[in-house]
């Protein structure tokens, strides 16, 4: 987890430090970062809130930082998020009917 110990860097923070704050000692939070041990979804999660990164980015799974729910609703206006919560809703049958409009609709411009 060498992207835990980046950011822990980054924020100025020492192990004993980011420990008390998630509620496991400095030598748990050593051994996350040399590989040797992972925290548990718990202690993932408060640490993930804490420097409000995603988990992939912890595992270093992945260098986005930001946790995917952020990036999604970032690229989406209101009204393009309303409509996609409408679409969910409705039956596979009007899906099809919606993006037939919705298509009509775009020739227009």
């Amino acid at each position: 987890m060498q992207n835990l110990k980046k950011i822990r860097t980054e924020k100025k923070m020492n192990q004993l430090n980011l420990g008390m704050k998630v509620g496991v000692d400095q030598v748990s939070i050593s051994a996350y970062e040399l590989g040797k041990s992972y925290p548990s979804i718990q202690t993932l999660l408060k640490i993930c809130t804490l420097f409000h990164v995603s988990c992939d980015f912890l595992l270093d799974l992945t260098d986005i930082r930001t946790p995917v729910n952020e990036l999604i609703i970032n690229q989406f206006t209101a009204d393009e998020l309303e409509l996609l919560e409408v679409f969910r809703r409705i039956p596979q049958n009007k899906k099809e009917r919606a993006i037939g409009i919705l298509i009509g609709l775009s020739e227009d411009f």
